[in-house]
C-alpha cells in the first residue's frame, strides 16, 4: 500500500491550511482530518512550543532541554 502524499499542512498557531512548501515545521504523528499539523513562519516565530519544537529540529537537543 503506498503512502497518502499529503499537499497541505493545518498550522496549529493560526489555523490555515498551508501548501506543504509553506510550513516550516511539520509533524510526522499529528493530523487534522487527513492534514498533518505544523506551523507557518510567522506562527513558530510568535509562539513558544512551535518555537521550541523548531530549535529541537536545528539542535536535535531533547524537547524538554529547551525553555
Amino acid at each position: 500500500m503506498r503512502a497518502k502524499l499529503h499537499t497541505e499542512v493545518k498550522c496549529l498557531g493560526c489555523q490555515r491550511l498551508l501548501a506543504n512548501e509553506e510550513a516550516m515545521l511539520v509533524f510526522r504523528t499529528g493530523f487534522y482530518g487527513d492534514a498533518p499539523v505544523g506551523g507557518c513562519e510567522q506562527c513558530v516565530a510568535k509562539h513558544a512550543p512551535l518555537n521550541r519544537m523548531w530549535r529541537v529540529r536545528l539542535t536535535d537537543l531533547p524537547y524538554d532541554s529547551l525553555h
